[in-house]
């Protein structure tokens, strides 16, 4: 609820409604539920969230999944994801995006001084939250041999694509 997402709220209703249908006579039978009127309060309940829900959608943000669920507040950053075997052509990109006006608070590249991990800071903790915290664009820098032979790579890519955020693929010959 505290995302407002619309779809995940709309079903955990209906399949909570669903439910109490099935089972009402079951709860109204048994002799442990002493208080039947607040399980057919429930059923009431749920209908006017779901009627309200469906009826109002633009009280509701997008799902927490998608790329465009983003607090306002959150910095934008772009990090390169590449193969440290490729750090050559990944060299040319930070220089290229540096002479643009990007800085070391705005640019994420593990293989390029100034630019990667903070001195003290665990690497998987550190790209942990840059996913979470910022508004995320996701540069791959691409070379077949060297990106899908990469572990750290595949793993950069597959929270990529997990947490919805906007990527950009360059691809190169390695």
């Amino acid at each position: 609820m505290e995302s407002r997402d619309r779809d995940s709220l709309l079903f955990a209703c209906n399949e909570m409604h669903d439910w109490y249908k099935k089972n009402i006579d079951k709860i109204r039978n048994n002799s442990f539920v002493f208080n039947v009127e607040s399980h057919e309060n429930n059923i009431e309940q749920l209908s006017k969230c779901i009627k309200t829900i469906e009826e109002n959608p633009d009280w509701f943000f997008a799902p927490a999944s998608s790329p465009e669920h983003f607090s306002g507040d959150r910095k934008k950053m772009i990090f390169i994801s590449h193969s440290t075997r490729d750090s050559q052509y990944v060299e040319i990109l930070v220089d290229l995006l540096r002479k643009t006006g990007f800085t070391e608070d705005n640019l994420f590249c593990s293989s390029y001084p100034g630019y990667g991990i903070p001195l003290g800071k665990n690497i998987y903790s550190f790209l942990k939250d840059c996913f979470t915290d910022y508004e995320l664009h996701v540069l791959f820098v691409i070379s077949e041999s060297n990106y899908y032979s990469s572990p750290a790579s595949l793993n950069e890519m597959g929270a990529a694509w997990v947490k919805g955020r906007k990527q950009f693929q360059f691809f190169c010959q390695g």
